[in-house]
Formats: C-alpha cells, sequence, structure tokens
C-alpha cells in the first residue's frame, strides 16, 4: 500500500534518471503515517488516495479519457489500457481517432479544441441528439424504398443506403 500512495503521489519514475532536473525530495512526506491516519480506519479511503494525487485538472481529465472511450464504444475493453494510465499513446489515439472518425472530424488522434468540445458534450444530449435523428427519419417523404442516398453535409459525406426490410 505504501507503494501504491508513493506511485500515486510522486509517479514510478524518478525525473532524474531522465535528466529532469525536478526537485522531487519536496513531495516526500511520512508515508506510514499517512496511512495510520488516513487509510487506517477504512471510512473513506478513496477520499484519502484522491489526496494524494496530482491535483491539477489536466491529470483528472486523462483518467476521465479512457473511461469514457470505454464508455462510448472507442476504446475497446480488450485493448489493454488501465483505467490509471497517465501516458496518452497506442490504443488509447487510436480510441481518440475512432472517435474523431465517428464525429467527422480531422483523424489525428490529437485532442485540440474541437475534439475536447465533442468529448465533453454529455452522454444524454448524444441521446437526444440520436432521439431527433429518429425524429428526422420519420419526416422523410417514402420516396424511393430501394436505396434512398443519404447526404450528410456537416460530414460531407454521401452515401447510398441499402433499405433493410423490418417484416420477416
Amino acid at each position: 500500500m505504501v507503494r501504491y500512495i508513493s506511485d500515486l503521489h510522486i509517479g514510478k519514475v524518478n525525473p532524474k534518471r531522465l535528466a529532469f532536473e525536478l526537485d522531487d525530495d519536496s513531495k516526500n512526506y511520512d508515508l506510514p503515517e499517512f496511512l495510520r491516519d488516513h487509510v487506517g480506519g477504512g471510512s473513506d479511503v478513496a477520499g484519502a488516495l484522491a489526496q494524494v494525487e496530482p491535483p491539477y485538472p489536466g491529470y483528472r481529465r486523462t483518467l476521465r479519457l479512457a473511461r469514457l472511450l470505454r464508455l462510448v464504444g472507442d476504446l475497446p475493453d480488450d485493448a489493454g489500457v488501465p483505467p490509471d494510465r497517465l501516458i496518452y499513446d497506442g490504443p488509447l489515439v487510436d480510441a481518440v481517432k475512432s472517435f474523431q472518425r465517428r464525429h467527422g472530424r480531422d483523424i489525428d488522434g490529437r485532442i485540440g479544441a474541437q475534439t475536447l468540445a465533442d468529448l465533453n458534450v454529455p452522454l444524454s444530449h448524444r441521446v437526444e441528439q440520436m432521439q431527433w435523428t429518429l425524429e428526422r427519419w420519420r419526416w422523410l417523404a417514402d420516396i424511393d424504398r430501394k436505396s434512398p442516398i443519404v447526404v450528410n453535409i456537416p460530414e460531407f459525406r454521401l452515401r447510398a443506403m441499402t433499405r433493410i426490410s423490418m417484416s420477416g
């Protein structure tokens, strides 16, 4: 537990090994005392551990990213990305590219302003968008039962669709 808390607070890699001249000594504290005072009672272990995590919003957003991408289906469960991963590479970048592709954005894997805005849209809003999309489909005239052509102007896509019969 001491090792886990240390890794969570200070990191797993000493920055001096990577030639970063950071003062990591200022982050040291008495871990057994912390365990005894904050974790030993067991009343709010999650809250106690949250105290040792970095206080930066970017840290929290990175943790949220993998969870969100899994939730919306862009990051497969078997992708091998642990929920506490803080490095943005490999499967996480691929998942962002998948997310960008689905939203008609430039597929570059970077979390720019537009991708970030798309990621921050609440899922309840996405559900509402889907409900309105289904409603608009109901409004369309039944003009060609064989293969309608659908134009998605914001996405700059034209698709020839195959009509699926729902009756047997």
